[in-house]
C-alpha cells in the first residue's frame, strides 16, 4: 500500500516477478527500465525477481539493486530462447518463447504473488492459461509488436497484428490483470478490441531523472541523434540529412550496426561519440538545441524525454505513437516532418533561423519545454505513479487471499 509518505511496511515481503525482457545485457530501453522498477520495488520493500528471457546481442554489463535476483535466459530450455535461434531471427523468436514449452515455462513462473509482464508476449498467454489462481497481474507495453507491426502498411503486417492480438491479448481482459500503457495509442488499441478502459492506466515510465539535466544558452547550433544506431532507428539517413545541411553541426550518440557506416562516410560536420558514460552523454545533449528522431516506430522514445530534459526541441520523421503522446503532452515540443529528407532538412534550417532571429526567445521556450516535461515525465512523478499501481496489485492479491495481514 501507498501513501503521500511512500509504500507502508509489510510484515512479510510480496514476491515480485517481472517476466518478459530480454536479458539485461541486452541493454535497451526495456532493460534500463527494468533495472531500474526492480530497484525501486527492491527498496519499498518487496521481493523481487527478474527472469530473462535470453539475448542475441550483449551491449553491456548489469549492476542491480543489492538484493533483486537476476535469471539470465530463464527460459534457457525453449528453442526459440536460444541464441543462436534469435540470432537468425534478429530477435523477432523472442516474443514467442513459451510456445514449445508452454508448461514447463508456466513452472518456471509460478510461485510468486505480483507478476510484472513487460510486454504482451506468449509467456503472458502461457501464465494465464495455466494459472488458476487468481494474481496480481500488470501487463506493462514497453517495445510491444504492435507499434512495429502497424508501422508497415501492408495486408501481411496488418494480419499479423490480428493474429497476435487474438493470442496476445486473449487474457488481457482477465479478472486481477492490469494493463500500463505507455502511451494513448496503445491505450485505444486495447479498447478497439473490447478490453475494459477501466483496467488500463498511461504510466509512460521511461528513466529519465530531470535534475540531472541543464537547458543551456548556446552559442552554436547543434543537432543531435540519441538512439541505436540501426535502420529501424533511421540512422541510415544522418550522412545524406548531414550532406545537405553542411552549415548544420551533427552530434551521434549511440553504438549499433551503421556506426561503422556513418563514421566512414567522411561527412565533416558529423561527430560521432558512440557508447559514453551517463554523464558525458547529458553534457553532449545540454550542448545542443534539436533532437532529431529518425525512427520508423516508438511507443514512447526515451531518448526525446532526455532531450526534453535539457529543453531540446524534437524533430520528427514519423509520426509515431510515443512522440505523438509527447506532443500532446508538452505541446510545442515535437515537430512532425512529412517524412522526406527534404522536409526535415527545410525544418531543420528554419528551427536554426529562429534561434539566430530571437536568442532570447529560443532559450525561454526551451525552459518551457523542459519544465512542462518534468511535470510528466520526470522519474520521481513517475515512481510514484508505478508504485501506486503496484500498491493496487497487491490489494487485489489481498482481497483475493482473505489476507487482511500482510500489509
Amino acid at each position: 500500500m501507498v501513501n503521500k509518505h511512500g509504500p507502508s511496511p509489510k510484515t512479510r515481503k510480496v514476491r515480485v516477478a517481472i517476466v518478459g525482457s530480454p536479458d539485461l545485457e541486452f541493454y535497451g530501453g526495456t532493460q534500463v527500465t527494468v533495472i531500474h522498477l526492480s530497484g525501486l520495488l527492491q527498496r519499498s520493500g518487496y521481493d523481487v525477481t527478474v527472469l530473462g528471457s535470453g539475448t542475441f546481442f550483449e551491449r553491456a554489463g548489469v549492476k542491480l539493486e543489492e538484493g533483486v535476483r537476476y535469471l539470465k535466459d530463464s527460459f534457457h530450455f525453449d528453442p526459440l530462447s536460444w541464441r543462436a535461434v534469435q540470432s537468425v531471427t534478429r530477435g523477432v523468436s523472442e516474443p514467442l518463447i513459451g510456445l514449445l514449452s508452454p508448461r514447463r515455462s508456466y513452472r518456471k513462473m509460478n510461485g510468486f504473488d505480483i507478476y510484472y509482464f513487460t510486454a504482451p508476449k506468449f509467456l503472458f498467454y502461457v501464465f494465464s492459461k495455466y494459472n488458476k489462481d487468481r494474481k496480481g497481474v500488470i501487463l506493462a507495453n514497453h517495445g510491444t509488436y504492435m507499434e512495429f507491426l502497424s508501422s508497415r502498411k501492408n495486408f501481411v503486417f496488418r494480419s499479423l497484428v490480428k493474429f497476435f492480438d487474438s493470442v496476445f491479448l486473449k487474457y488481457a481482459n482477465g479478472e486481477g490483470v492490469i494493463i500500463q500503457t505507455q502511451n494513448y495509442w496503445q491505450r485505444d488499441h486495447y479498447i478497439e478490441r473490447g478490453i475494459d478502459e477501466r483496467k488500463i492506466q498511461v504510466i509512460p515510465l521511461c528513466i529519465v531523472d530531470f535534475s540531472k539535466y541543464n537547458v543551456r544558452k548556446n552559442e552554436t547550433f547543434s543537432v543531435l541523434f540519441l538512439n541505436r544506431l540501426s535502420n529501424e532507428k533511421g540512422a541510415h539517413l544522418i550522412p545524406k540529412i548531414a550532406n545537405i545541411c553542411s552549415e548544420i553541426d551533427f552530434v551521434v550518440v549511440g553504438d549499433g550496426p551503421l556506426k561503422g557506416a556513418i563514421t566512414g562516410a567522411g561527412t565533416g560536420n558529423v561527430r560521432v561519440t558512440g557508447f559514453i558514460p551517463e554523464k558525458e552523454k547529458i553534457d553532449e545533449i545540454e550542448k545542443c538545441d534539436v533532437m532529431m528522431n529518425l525512427s520508423d516506430f516508438e511507443s514512447l522514445s526515451t531518448s526525446s524525454v532526455e532531450g526534453l530534459a535539457s529543453g531540446l526541441l524534437v524533430l520528427s520523421r514519423e509520426r509515431t505513437s510515443g512522440l505523438e503522446f509527447i506532443s500532446g503532452n508538452v505541446p510545442g515540443s515535437v515537430r512532425f516532418s512529412d517524412g522526406s529528407i527534404e522536409n526535415i532538412c527545410v525544418a531543420l534550417r528554419e528551427i536554426k533561423r529562429e534561434k539566430e532571429r530571437d536568442p532570447a526567445k529560443f532559450f525561454e521556450a526551451k525552459k518551457e519545454r523542459m519544465e512542462r516535461g518534468a511535470s510528466v515525465f520526470d522519474l520521481n512523478v513517475l515512481d510514484k505513479k508505478m508504485l501506486e499501481l503496484f500498491s493496487l496489485a497487491e490489494e487485489r492479491v489481498d482481497e483475493e487471499n482473505g489476507d487482511e495481514n500482510k500489509r
